[in-house]
């Protein structure tokens, strides 16, 4: 997606564009995996131009997260995440549970169970938690 189409999908949100908005939103579609505010600051700080506050980030997060343009991931013990809600599919995530780093799992999701009638599924999460190579190296050594 490029800065257009980000854009667009904010104002076809109903949202002013502003630098924040747009800012937040090409680090999680830039990123390779979920990342906290605080990361997304970390992140925007290492790129050139206007870097918006702690404050603004999580304003800009909020906004975008209760409008649908990014989506919240379930963590334990640990700050949220977020990644972009693009055109692709719902997918699984792993969560070492102790870096707390969260990747994306190019697999596809397992199916569904069926809803009972009338019941309507409106968001999907499915977390893998357990140890990261390195921290399962650094548990071995």
């Amino acid at each position: 997606m490029n800065d257009p189409d980000f854009s667009r999908c904010i104002r076809d949100a109903g949202g002013r564009v502003t630098a924040a908005r747009l800012a937040v939103l090409r680090c999680l579609a830039a990123a390779e995996e979920p990342l906290t505010p605080d990361e997304v600051l970390e992140h925007l700080t290492q790129t050139p131009g206007h870097v918006p506050d702690r404050v603004t980030i999580y304003r800009a997060i909020d906004w975008l997260s209760a409008h649908g343009l990014v989506r919240r991931l379930a963590t334990v013990g640990r700050a949220a995440r977020y990644e972009p809600v693009e055109d692709r599919e719902a997918h699984a995530h792993f969560q070492c549970r102790r870096c707390g780093q969260t990747r994306c799992l190019p697999a596809p999701s397992p199916p569904l169970p069926t809803l009972p009638p009338g019941y309507v599924a409106e968001r999907v999460e499915l977390v893998i938690h357990g140890l990261c190579a390195a921290c399962r190296a650094g548990e071995n050594a």
